[in-house]
């Protein structure tokens, strides 16, 4: 069956699953999730204790794919058989419909205890009603749920509404849990200062890779990245700086270019350096490569994903518009497609407060769910965009390019394949086509093949710079 977009053998990831010295038998099932299929394993133990979930989902992530790691797991005495004694799937198949298992001899497996505080008892209500979960406590961890960038978003959202504290998204890094988020907010004197760099994860390979966020300034987008890499790469976020109150955007691309070179050369003193951005992010990174060149260091990996220099705004038919519309939700999951309603559901509503309905320039922000720290960065990195002049860069780009923009990239790029980078480099750009939208690029299931294709490029890096 195809789960988050990928073919996925059920029998294997059972297979892997009675692998484990703890487990006797598995059984794994399918149920529809917010946004695809999510899998669920009905276990039975060798012996007592049994394996947690985090015992069971760290196992199989050593041979198996992020995405064929259950994203639940129910611990049961037996497995219901049927008169030709194998596994009755339909009988499980009905408990998982239930949601929770009312079956007196089968217990989820949880990584959690109950909740003893009021902050908790209310952080867990609020997870809860995110995940549309009733099953979850306060240990169980965030990405372990399948939680990505927008649902945080959307949990924080509520935190702020309900505690009237802002945390930053990159918390959840090092506090993943209710418990953890917990103590921060019963003491707000602990809230960490935003840090310059942040580890997404903390690999022992010798060539990390830095990651730039769109506008915004979300490395939380990155972590999915992440897992597919593997735990041996690491990763390090390099959010904008302005998303602190007592901050001031950097106003131009070469400001926040250089304010980035010199974080990511606190990590790794020499290159060659390897620098992923994302949409605005990639503008970043592009001028880094060059004002690295500048410094005589080398970039052994710039990588863009759907990154576009500023273009003057074009004017679309009502045609035009509604086919770009349609092609954006087709090409989301359902929490992307609810995501992207709301974007046109807040720009309809910031041009009625204006007083005028037409497109203007401003527009790329009004839309965006953004706290009001972020969205005071993203105005001025927006204008920063705009202003931004590249020079001719001598060296390889690689560009990933989301595929469902159609009407947007002929009217912004012509039949341009590279989305016009082909003007700003000396050397042919790597294209590779992705599918899905510019905003989901890094949330479907291209991020495979993106990940692969990163880390062949990582490995001849490694090979070329003899890096071990």
């Amino acid at each position: 069956m195809k789960i988050r977009g990928y073919r996925v053998e059920l029998g294997e990831v059972e297979a892997a699953l009675a692998r484990h010295p703890g487990i006797r038998q598995a059984v794994v099932l399918a149920k529809e999730g917010l946004d695809h299929k999510q899998l669920t394993a009905y276990v039975v133990p060798a012996a007592q204790p049994a394996p947690t979930a985090r015992d069971l989902r760290r196992f199989l992530r050593e041979t198996l794919p992020e995405y064929m790691v259950p994203s639940h797991f129910v611990m049961r005495d037996h497995l219901p058989l049927t008169p030709n004694n194998k596994v009755d799937r339909q009988s499980l198949a009905g408990v998982l419909r239930q949601q929770l298992d009312p079956q007196p001899h089968s217990r989820a497996i949880v990584d959690s205890a109950a909740p003893t505080s009021e902050i908790e008892h209310r952080l867990l209500s609020i997870l809860r009603q995110g995940f549309d979960l009733d099953t979850l406590g306060i240990d169980d961890n965030f990405f372990d749920l399948d939680g990505d960038s927008l649902v945080a978003a959307g949990l924080f959202a509520r935190i702020e509404q309900e505690f009237g504290q802002t945390l930053s998204l990159d918390v959840l890094f090092e506090r993943p849990t209710i418990r953890l988020l917990a103590e921060l907010l019963e003491n707000p004197a602990a809230v960490p200062v935003r840090s310059a760099v942040v580890t997404i994860q903390a690999g022992d390979s010798c060539r990390p890779l830095f990651c730039l966020p769109g506008i915004g300034g979300n490395v939380l987008e990155f972590r999915a990245l992440a897992n597919l890499f593997g735990p041996a790469q690491s990763l390090y976020g390099l959010p904008p700086v302005g998303l602190d109150d007592d901050q001031t955007p950097h106003r131009t691309i070469s400001e926040m270019a250089a304010h980035a070179i010199q974080q990511i050369r606190k990590i790794q003193p020499q290159g060659p350096y390897q620098i992923l951005g994302f949409s605005l992010g990639g503008i970043v990174a592009f001028e880094m490569a060059q004002q690295l060149r500048a410094a005589d260091e080398t970039t052994a990996l710039l990588a863009l994903l759907d990154s576009r220099l500023w273009s003057p705004p074009i004017t679309l038919s009502t045609f035009q518009k509604l086919r770009l519309h349609w092609k954006n939700l087709l090409h989301s999951s359902n929490r992307g497609r609810l995501h992207y309603l709301r974007e046109r559901w807040r720009l309809l509503k910031g041009r009625i407060r204006r007083g005028n309905l037409s497109q203007e320039e401003g527009d790329l922000v009004v839309g965006l769910d953004l706290s009001p720290s972020s969205r005071k960065v993203a105005e001025v990195h927006w204008q920063a965009w705009r202003s931004y002049q590249p020079r001719i860069y001598d060296g390889e780009i690689t560009l990933f390019v989301a595929q469902q923009h159609p009407v947007l990239s002929a009217a912004v790029n012509g039949d341009s394949r590279t989305l016009g980078w082909e003007r700003w480099t000396s050397r042919p750009v790597a294209v590779h086509p992705t599918t899905g939208t510019h905003a989901e690029i890094l949330r479907r299931g291209e991020l495979q093949i993106l990940a692969a294709q990163l880390g062949a490029k990582q490995s001849h890096a490694r090979t070329s710079n003899n890096c071990v």
